[in-house]
């Protein structure tokens, strides 16, 4: 188990089999490569990843609220029981990605690729999505209410479990998705439609 505080990053830019649990600084990261690496309870509040990447990667406990994650990949990458409120993804490549048991709230997604990756057990309220694409994307019991997606399709995407009140969100965009019967008088009601 390593401090994250002890790694000099302008030395080392390949992160490999570490096993971190110990920082409560901002950092801001450019070009750096973490493979087969665990982070427990670390604290990155406001800090910055630029061209990172995250391959199997676990981040258990770790707050991330208010981070900024520009052109970063992660691939079979987890994150269980974090904060990650007010974050932002921009540009970003996740690919066999689970987010369990987290707090997304406010979160910004842009232009950001989605290709099997799963979200349970989440608070995404008031989170933004602009532009992104959505290869695979599983959601199971997600609080997306007050939310906005804007040109992102979520054809095919099962929002069944998922709370959408208030969203905001396109016909082109919601049609084919799958939601709730309760859920779907909340998307009737956004394009105006009444019900008697």
């Amino acid at each position: 188990m390593t401090d994250l505080s002890e790694i000099d990053f302008l030395e080392e830019n390949n992160i490999v089999n570490y096993h971190f649990t110990k920082a409560s600084k901002k950092i801001n990261l450019i070009d750096i490569s973490f493979n087969d690496t665990l982070f427990d309870n670390i604290v990155f509040i406001s800090s910055s990843f630029i061209n990172c990447s995250f391959m199997n990667v676990k981040f258990t406990l770790c707050n991330f609220s208010e981070a900024r994650f520009i052109n970063c990949s992660f691939i079979n990458v987890s994150f269980n029981e974090s904060k990650l409120y007010g974050s932002t993804f921009d540009k970003i490549f996740l690919n066999s990605v689970k987010f369990y048991n987290s707090n997304l709230g406010m979160a910004i997604f842009l232009e950001t690729k989605f290709k099997d990756v799963l979200f349970k057990d989440l608070n995404m309220n008031n989170s933004f999505i602009e532009n992104c694409k959505i290869i695979k994307l599983y959601f199971e019991n997600i609080d997306l209410s007050n939310s906005t997606i804007i040109n992102t399709s979520f054809k095919d995407v099962d929002l069944s479990s998922s709370r959408l009140s208030n969203i905001k969100i396109s016909e082109a965009n919601i049609k084919g998705s799958i939601v709730s019967k309760e859920e779907a008088y909340n998307i009737l009601n956004l394009f105006g439609i009444k019900i008697k």
